[in-house]
C-alpha cells in the first residue's frame, strides 16, 4: 500500500487542515475572552461627593466609593473611605475626582 497516492493524501490533508483551523479558532477565541475580561475589570475608588477646597477635613459624607475601570485608576487612589477619614485636603478636588493620598495630609 502506497500512502503517497492521491486517494490517501487528499483526505489526510483535509483532516489536518480542519484540525488546524479548529485549533486556531479556539486559540483566538480564548485570547479575545481574556482581553474582554481585562477591559471589563473594575476597581473601587473613593471620589469627592462635591467640590472640596484646600483645608477641608475629609468626612465620610464628603466622599463616595465608585467603580472605575481598572486601567484608568490613578496610582495613589484609595479604595476605602475609612482610610481617608479625618484627613485634610492639600489641593482643590472637584466632584467625582478621585481623592489621592498625595492630595491629603493626616489631621
Amino acid at each position: 500500500m502506497n500512502w503517497l497516492q492521491p486517494k490517501f493524501i487528499i483526505p489526510i490533508s483535509i483532516i489536518v487542515g480542519v484540525l488546524a483551523t479548529f485549533t486556531a479558532y479556539r486559540f483566538i477565541e480564548n485570547k479575545i475572552e481574556t482581553v474582554n475580561e481585562e477591559k471589563n475589570a473594575r476597581e473601587k475608588v473613593v471620589v469627592a461627593a462635591k467640590d472640596l477646597s484646600i483645608g477641608t477635613m475629609l468626612l465620610p459624607n464628603l466622599m463616595v466609593e465608585k467603580e472605575w475601570p481598572r486601567d484608568i485608576v490613578p496610582q495613589n487612589a484609595v479604595s476605602d473611605i475609612t482610610l481617608l477619614s479625618n484627613r485634610v485636603i492639600k489641593a482643590d478636588i472637584m466632584a467625582g475626582e478621585a481623592i489621592l493620598t498625595t492630595k491629603s495630609n493626616s489631621a
